[in-house]
C-alpha cells in the first residue's frame, strides 16, 4: 500500500478518535464543576474535562502539522 494513503488513513483515524473523546467528555462540563472559577484561565487547564479536550486539540494539531510536512518534504524532493 503506497505510504502517503497510509498517512492518509492515520491522519483521519486520528481525527475521528479526537472527535470521539470530545463528544464523550463534553456532557461532562457544566456549571459548578470544578473548584477554580469558570472566569480564570487555570479552570480550563486544571479540570479534567478542558484539559482533555486541550490536549486532544493540541494532539491533532502537532500530527497533522506533521503529515502536512512529511507530505511537502516527500512532494519537494527529487527522485
Amino acid at each position: 500500500m503506497d505510504e502517503a494513503i497510509v498517512s492518509n488513513r492515520i491522519a483521519i483515524n486520528m481525527t475521528f478518535n479526537s472527535m470521539l473523546v470530545n463528544n464523550a467528555i463534553a456532557p461532562l462540563a457544566h456549571a459548578g464543576h470544578g473548584s477554580i472559577d469558570a472566569n480564570h484561565p487555570a479552570h480550563y487547564v486544571t479540570n479534567p474535562e478542558h484539559a482533555l479536550v486541550i490536549l486532544a486539540i493540541l494532539t491533532s494539531v502537532i500530527c497533522l502539522a506533521g503529515f502536512a510536512l512529511r507530505r511537502a518534504y516527500r512532494i519537494s524532493k527529487p527522485t
